[in-house]
């Protein structure tokens, strides 16, 4: 199992905020790593796209924005000790108007969650797409436990 995403949740456990978010751009083994250590420690996946989309669908699109935020919490909230949350990029639509990092926060308060973040960590704030699409979003990344793959993988 991989002892430095392991450490960085036991660390996190006596943090404000129980989140650890593992940082790489979009096919860098970010998914195939938290699938095998979920398995070995008996962590639920919640694939975040999947799930918050099929809540949504019945929800008409101009109500979904309000919507969005309360069934993200419930999605994750209550599953176990330790989720690791994969696909958040429903997160990053510009309609939901959703702060993704924030409510990630805000949802590992109930819960020690472990996120796949496609993007970069940079002078301390996790990045998601480029600058100058709708997507992007720059955000502090303080009070969180940011693991890039590399670091973990080249070891």
């Amino acid at each position: 199992m991989n002892n430095s995403l392991l450490d960085a949740v036991d660390a996190v456990g006596a943090a404000y905020y129980h989140l650890v978010v593992l940082v790489g751009p979009h096919g860098s083994g970010k998914t195939r790593l938290l699938q095998a250590v979920a398995a070995e420690a008996g962590w639920p996946v919640v694939n975040l796209g999947l799930e918050l989309a099929k809540s949504l669908v019945d929800i008409p699109p101009a109500h979904r924005s309000a919507a969005a935020a309360e069934v993200t919490a419930k999605l994750l909230a209550e599953r176990s000790d330790v989720v690791v949350v994969d696909n958040i990029e429903v997160l990053f639509e510009p309609s939901l108007k959703l702060q993704p990092l924030e409510l990630l926060k805000q949802a590992s308060r109930s819960a020690t969650l472990v996120v796949a973040w496609p993007g970069s960590s940079e002078s301390g704030a996790l990045v998601y797409s480029t600058p100058g699409y709708r997507e992007h979003r720059s955000r502090d990344a303080t009070g969180v436990s940011v693991l890039p793959i590399q670091s973990i993988v080249s070891h």
